[in-house]
């Protein structure tokens, strides 16, 4: 993975008449200091929660692979910020799973060659 840095910039003026601080426009993605882009953190959540990499490892590994520092904390905010997104998805999974015809046998479950 090649990892690409963008830099953007805005300028801050003062208005000679009333004298307000006016700041330049800047993209939506660039909403922070420092923004990574979707796929590394897709990359580093799954990472985290499929490989079940706790934060501080998930963190070294993105570092290791792709040279970029990621602080454990950040990935935390990359994970919270994919699962507040992600909502809406699991309440409408909730929804058909709750709405699903369900179909049960008389089958019972053998435990140690008992059946339960």
């Amino acid at each position: 993975m090649r990892v690409e840095v963008t830099e953007h910039r805005a300028e801050i003026k003062c208005c000679p008449a009333c004298g307000k601080r006016c700041l330049g426009e800047v993209p939506t993605e660039a909403e922070r200091a420092l923004q990574f882009r979707p796929r590394l953190r897709a990359n580093a959540i799954s990472l985290k929660d499929y490989a079940l990499l706790p934060f501080h490892r998930s963190a070294q590994l993105v570092e290791h692979l792709i040279g970029v520092h990621l602080s454990p904390g950040t990935l935390a905010r990359m994970e919270q910020e994919c699962a507040r997104r992600l909502q809406p998805t699991g309440e409408q999974l909730r929804q058909a799973v709750r709405a699903a015809e369900v179909h049960f046998d008389e089958t019972g479950l053998s435990i140690n060659g008992k059946l339960s």
